[in-house]
């Protein structure tokens, strides 16, 4: 995950990423936890969570349970498919 640079008024809001919840979910009802990232982010900083290597799921989700959650770009690295 890419956290936020500083917005366009010079605001630094990078402290938004926090208590971010990271998922793998092969239907809407098998759901595994594959990390969490307690935070706070600074800016423009990249985040690596590392799912278990059996993990399997056709969705990934990224979630928090208050606030805001901005993030500049995901991207989800496959091995050995």
């Amino acid at each position: 995950m890419l956290n936020r640079g500083m917005d366009s008024f010079g605001i630094d809001q990078s402290g938004r990423l926090h208590d971010v919840t990271i998922t793998v979910e092969t239907n809407e009802h098998q759901t595994k936890n594959c990390g969490f990232f307690v935070g706070p982010g600074r800016l423009a900083e990249l985040v690596i969570v590392e799912c278990s290597p059996n993990s399997v799921g056709r969705y990934v989700r990224i979630s928090k349970n208050s606030e805001f959650l901005t993030l500049c770009e995901v991207d989800v690295l496959v091995e050995g498919v």
